[in-house]
């Protein structure tokens, strides 16, 4: 599948990167040409050919249109007075001289253009050409926009225009509809310039504002009248950024940066340094691109939160790969050494990769990364070896480690002793510890020292033995006992020792509840130690570094509830310190902000496939992207740069070498290539191939020299002639066959038969088919009733009369959904666009909702309503035309 490139801005990229060689010699900017990627130099050639074909037809347009204008010209004795005032107010307005002259600097473009083709590896030429080109007030293409208002006035010549007009007066019927055949030729040519002059415009700079690219030249463009409408002071251009839904635009000191999204430009607050960091560091941890609402979020509101999290990234990868012996063996103890290598090989050790993860939260890799930096950094661990004086190993000592940080307690195994100890790193070093180590039939053993290494060697330490009379120093006082352990008397069981000392029942002393100094802790009483403790509140942690009781972000979130609101999830605010709920990943809020829908297929009908002829936008849920892929019934061309009908394609693979003296043939009814015998060959009894069947043999026709032929035998003459495969027809000049989307949008044809119907009903021969005098027409015979219309309303019938809704899109490609009903009395819908027919229901009496299609130089399409198209009458139908998008 291709990507999604916009036809409106496909030389982007070209022209951006293209735009650092202009001061290169010819030389140069050959070498320039090569330094290209593969996929920029294939946008060159796609951005060249675009321009070259769109000049083409549209001086066929204006050429064919010139053509009938003559002709009506040549009848001019034998029209109406007020006809012929009109002819001659637009010849006095240079009417043909104008024409002429546009296609004059039409074939002049032309010329250029295909010096710049020829050369392109001339990077400076072509930039050069397209910015002379680029339209300002002067251009002689202003010179159709006179054309199409003259029209306009020729028609207000005309008596106004009546009911049933086409059989009360039929040669002003006729004269009128000539006429706007006439200036929709003209509107059509200059859709098709407006359309080069656009791409001129985006290429040859793709900077709008108030300096060289504001939009009082061309104000078609949304996009410019938006950001003129803003009245700022800037002139912003294109940075190649491109979100899903938006383009990022800046100045040229990257400060200020505009986002282009749902129609609207938003200012972002972040300089586009920042701004393409964002959209670097979310591509590289998602694997994906965010969307505009994303960008705009991040930019907007959380920005001091996104510098944060990058900087507290780039702290923790550095301690996380900070790896030596004695955390590799602290990671051990606490069998979390597995985990620490899945999460660097999760990142491929990459501090840019881990860093972007980090700064989202992908993967829960905070959690991870602050449980194992605690491990490796918070823990200390003391070992050591406890032996007598005759140097055996004292099994089942009792050894305490006390440290300001707590105690720990435990007992030797042969002699060996290993403990774990949480400490905060902060402040430990040099800190003093106190070892106690009691053993039965041994004196108690008391030693001090400092804390200088996270994993500390205590060393060997030697008891020595006392005499069994020796006796216990039973001087405490009532209910309390002396522990030899810790040389100290303690209060039994229920007891506790009062402010004066003596150990009291338990019921007896009221210890008072502190005030916490952290608000977010509370005091709760600690039944061991007889006082009131300091403890977090519910969904409150201790902070390791600064001692603090701070959320418990993960515990939040799991209790977190966004149920109601569909397709959503709770994420964490770090600027207020609360949980929030958004969109899953993929899914984009609704309209009404009351839920998140799937974005996918939201996104792939609003995609631009115009570059890649016969497809459309497709969502991949997989790489979550939208690709151009061939509509049904075709497929990728050998180059993948457009979509063919898959019959051609079948066919141009189809080949009958194995069978001599045949050719290879097309079944239109089994839509299937087959092998046939050459003309004057007949098939050989055994069927593996053909034999002569008269003396002379037919001369195979060569057909190389016409893209897209083929040789077919002509029966009548019985000769091989070549003619077009299918899916292509005759250019005009028949040099050629061209795929039929190049077909001009307006048949020129039927202006031929309405200047011969004109130049009949002059003579007062109307033609069979139209209607004289009063003689009564039926209903679905008569003229349409036209109507303006609006996109996402629903049309219902007006009577038995034909009708005709023009629609204005807001956009000249894309697909739209249409529905309609025709119910039991059948009846025809036909929709245009620019004079082509993009859907046709037949004649029909159904329910039904289509995906249509459309692509052009115009905005408006045409949705015509033939009622009672298999002759009865009292008919019902009614259509809605959704906005693209929707």
């Amino acid at each position: 599948m291709k990507p999604v490139v916009a036809r409106a801005a496909v030389l982007t990229l070209a022209i951006l990167t293209l735009m650092a060689f202009t001061g290169m010699t010819h030389a140069q900017s050959g070498k320039a040409y090569l330094q290209l990627t593969d996929e920029q130099k294939e946008t060159l050639d796609d951005v060249l050919s675009t321009s070259k074909d769109m000049v083409t037809e549209s001086q066929e347009k204006l050429t064919k249109m010139l053509g009938e204008w003559q002709k009506l010209k040549d009848q001019f004795d034998r029209l109406p007075k007020p006809v012929q005032n009109a002819i001659n107010d637009a010849e006095a307005a240079g009417l043909t001289a104008k024409v002429n002259y546009t296609l004059g600097k039409l074939k002049q473009f032309e010329g250029e253009l295909k010096d710049v083709i020829s050369v392109k590896e001339d990077i400076e030429k072509a930039i050069n050409f397209y910015q002379r080109y680029a339209p300002d007030d002067q251009n002689p293409f202003r010179s159709l926009e006179v054309m199409s208002n003259l029209f306009e006035d020729v028609e207000k010549l005309l008596p106004d225009e009546q009911e049933y007009e086409a059989f009360k007066a039929p040669v002003t019927f006729m004269i009128r509809t000539g006429i706007r055949y006439f200036k929709e030729g003209i509107d059509l040519a200059l859709g098709g310039l407006r359309n080069i002059q656009k791409q001129i415009r985006d290429r040859a700079g793709n900077c709008m504002g108030y300096v060289g690219g504001d939009a009082s030249a061309d104000r078609s463009d949304p996009r410019r009248k938006a950001f003129t409408d803003l009245g700022t002071s800037y002139t912003i251009c294109y940075t190649g950024v491109r979100p899903v839904g938006g383009e990022i635009w800046s100045d040229e000191t990257g400060t200020a940066v505009y986002i282009w999204s749902s129609g609207k430009w938003t200012r972002l607050q972040a300089g586009l340094g920042l701004v393409t960091e964002i959209f670097r560091n979310w591509k590289l941890a998602s694997s994906s691109v965010l969307s505009a609402d994303e960008m705009i979020r991040w930019c907007n509101s959380y920005q001091k939160l996104y510098i944060e999290s990058r900087d507290w990234g780039a702290r923790e990868f550095g301690r996380l790969s900070s790896m030596d012996l004695c955390r590799e063996r602290l990671l051990e103890k606490r069998n979390s050494y597995g985990d620490w290598m899945s999460l660097m090989e999760s990142v491929n050790t990459d501090r840019n990769l881990y860093i972007a993860k980090y700064i989202f939260d992908k993967d829960g890799i905070r959690s991870e990364t602050k449980r194992l930096t605690t491990i490796m950094y918070d823990q200390l661990m003391f070992e050591g070896i406890i032996e007598d004086q005759e140097g055996n190993r004292v099994s089942g000592a009792t050894v305490t480690i006390s440290t300001p940080a707590g105690a720990r307690t435990d007992q030797t195994v042969n002699g060996r002793y290993t403990f774990l100890m949480d400490y905060p790193e902060a402040g430990r070093n040099g800190a003093p510890i106190e070892i106690t180590v009691t053993a039965a039939g041994y004196s108690d053993l008391k030693e001090t020292s400092v804390i200088y290494n996270q994993c500390q060697d205590l060393g060997l330490l030697r008891l020595d033995k006392v005499d069994q009379d020796e006796e216990e120093d039973m001087s405490c006082g009532p209910n309390e006992y002396y522990d030899p352990v810790a040389q100290v008397c303690i209060c039994n069981d229920g007891y506790v020792r009062n402010a004066q000392g003596i150990c009291v029942p338990e019921d007896d002393v009221q210890p008072m509840a502190p005030d916490c100094p952290d608000p977010n802790s509370e005091p709760v009483f600690n039944s061991a130690t007889g006082v009131y403790d300091c403890v977090c509140k519910d969904y409150f942690v201790p902070d390791p570094v600064t001692g603090l009781c701070k959320p418990d972000v993960q515990q939040i979130l799991n209790d977190s509830d966004c149920s109601q609101w569909p397709n959503t999830r709770p994420l964490w605010d770090y600027a207020r310190n609360e949980p929030y709920c958004d969109c899953l990943p993929g899914y984009s809020w609704r309209p009404d902000n009351l839920g998140c829908e799937e974005a996918g297929k939201l996104l792939a009908s609003q995609a631009d496939c115009s570059g890649y002829p016969n497809t459309q936008g497709v969502w991949d849920p997989v790489d979550k992207k939208v690709y151009c892929d061939c509509l049904p019934g075709y497929v990728w061309d050998e180059d993948r740069i457009m979509c063919i009908p898959a019959a051609v394609a079948q066919f141009s693979g189809f080949s009958c070498d194995n069978l001599p003296y045949t050719m290879p043939m097309w079944d239109p009814v089994r839509q299937e290539p087959y092998c046939d015998c050459l003309p004057g060959y007949k098939w050989r009894d055994d069927s593996k191939g053909c034999e002569p069947i008269t003396a002379t043999q037919i001369v195979q026709a060569n057909c190389s020299h016409i893209p897209n032929s083929q040789p077919v035998y002509d029966a009548i003459n019985d000769v091989m002639a070549c003619d077009c495969m299918p899916g292509f027809v005759w250019n005009s000049s028949r040099t050629a066959c061209e795929p039929e989307r190049r077909r001009p949008a307006i048949d020129m044809n039927s202006l031929v038969d309405f200047m011969t119907i004109i130049s009949g009903a002059i003579t007062g021969n109307v033609p069979g088919g139209m209607p004289s005098g009063n003689t009564p027409v039926p209903a679905n015979q008569q003229p349409p009733v036209v109507h303006q219309s609006r996109c996402n309303d629903t049309q219902k019938a007006g009577g038995d009369a034909p009708e005709v809704h023009q629609i204005d899109l807001g956009v000249t490609s894309g697909v739209f959904k249409f529905d309609y009903q025709t119910f039991d009395v059948k009846d025809q819908i036909i929709i245009s666009q620019g004079g082509r027919t993009i859907f046709n229901s037949g004649c029909v009496g159904e329910s039904r909702s289509v995906q249509v299609q459309f692509s052009g130089y115009t905005t408006m399409i045409e949705v015509r309503v033939n009622p009672n198209c298999a002759g009865s009458s009292g008919t019902a139908w009614n259509f809605t035309v959704h906005c693209p998008g929707y």
